[in-house]
């Protein structure tokens, strides 16, 4: 699988641009690299990505129309399992601005969330997700995924060139980590960088807080219950936009990122039951890790 060029070339819409993201031009993928990444992968998963190479490349040699009508295919079935075998319920669909929308969603334990709002939203849409660094990462950009790969300046790039240029939907969990069992937790800043550039100066993609649930694992359970997943419920929230005086400089009277954040993951939070965001773990050790305070 050569190299995407979704991405590359001169930036698309200069104009739009934040004080918190400046735009730039995404470097272009070397083969040695990509390939270098794959061979550091356990053998079974190299073998795994040579089946989806080659489907990549023969999806592309049959055009655009033929992926596009394919992934539409595999989304349909990813909801139809999800809605048979974990009895998946959607709620607040007509929350679901048609322009698009940039989701915001808590991150549960015990369930692929990824796979499963898919499932919930039914069309094709942008992700950023934790895939790994082989080529498996590489691939998923072909469908709209900006994997946790590379520097970050590069991946806010990819997220916002996701929303300008290919679907104007675009998913992500900001806590970046499973439940820790501290409740809703306070989120990584970074897709407020992608909010702040989308939207400059004009209101254009808003925030969608979802909502995703887990029923309780039974007390007690049996040869049988160990078989039975726990039911997924997805609300989607009604879509806001941050005014546009909080997305200046903090020093011009806007508000930080942590700021924006705090409040978005608080609408969550809130909706079940929670005032206060509860510590999370992976950015606390971010955060010594650099020895600064969260801006």
């Amino acid at each position: 699988m050569k190299p995407s060029k979704s991405h590359n070339g001169p930036i698309p819409f200069p104009h739009l641009e934040s004080y918190m993201h400046k735009r730039i031009e995404i470097p272009k993928k070397k083969w040695n690299n990509m390939l270098s990444r794959h061979n550091q992968q356990p053998r079974a998963v190299r073998v795994l990505e040579s089946i989806l190479t080659r489907l990549a490349n023969a999806s592309s040699f049959l055009g655009n129309g033929f992926r596009k009508a394919l992934m539409r295919l595999g989304i349909k079935i990813i909801s139809f399992f999800y809605r048979i075998y974990y009895r998946m319920e959607v709620q607040g669909k007509k929350n679901i601005p048609k322009n698009g929308a940039i989701f915001l969603i808590n991150h549960p334990r015990r369930v692929d969330v990824v796979m499963s709002f898919m499932g919930a939203f039914g069309e094709p849409l942008g992700a950023f997700t934790d895939i790994g660094s082989g080529i498996s990462a590489d691939i998923l950009e072909l469908i709209g995924f900006v994997p946790r790969l590379g520097k970050a300046n590069v991946m806010i790039e990819k997220m916002v060139r996701q929303l300008l240029l290919r679907s104007h939907y675009f998913a992500i969990w900001p806590e970046g980590t499973p439940d820790k069992g501290n409740g809703i937790m306070h989120g990584f800043s970074g897709i407020v960088k992608v909010y702040a550039t989308v939207n400059c100066k004009k209101n254009r993609i808003p925030f969608v807080p979802v909502v995703m649930q887990l029923s309780p694992w039974p007390k007690k359970r049996n040869k049988l219950s160990r078989y039975i997943p726990p039911k997924i419920r997805f609300t989607f929230l009604k879509p806001y936009f941050i005014p546009q005086n909080w997305l200046r400089s903090p020093k011009k009277g806007g508000k930080t990122k942590r700021e924006i954040i705090d409040l978005a993951m608080k609408k969550i939070a809130r909706k079940l039951g929670q005032e206060e965001l509860g510590p999370n773990p992976v950015l606390n050790r971010r955060k010594e890790r650099y020895n600064k305070p969260w801006h």
